[in-house]
């Protein structure tokens, strides 16, 4: 946007969380209802992610926002 008219950029909504807040929240065997462990389980199996489920799920959040 052009500064010289007082334009502004939309402050876009940054989301921090990691996997011990996960873990914390939802327990160690819990799942996040947005992204079910089947869906972390077949990017597993077809080696897009090598990522645990939790860290899988953290880094979607951040990503897509809560």
């Amino acid at each position: 946007m052009d500064a010289e008219l007082g334009e502004t950029e939309p402050e876009q909504d940054f989301v921090d969380v990691n996997e011990q807040d996960l873990i914390s929240e939802y327990g160690d065997w819990g799942e996040y209802a947005k992204y079910p462990r089947s869906d972390w389980a077949y990017e597993v199996k077809n080696n897009d992610t090598s990522a645990g489920y939790w860290h899988w799920v953290a880094n979607r959040i951040m990503n897509d926002g809560r």
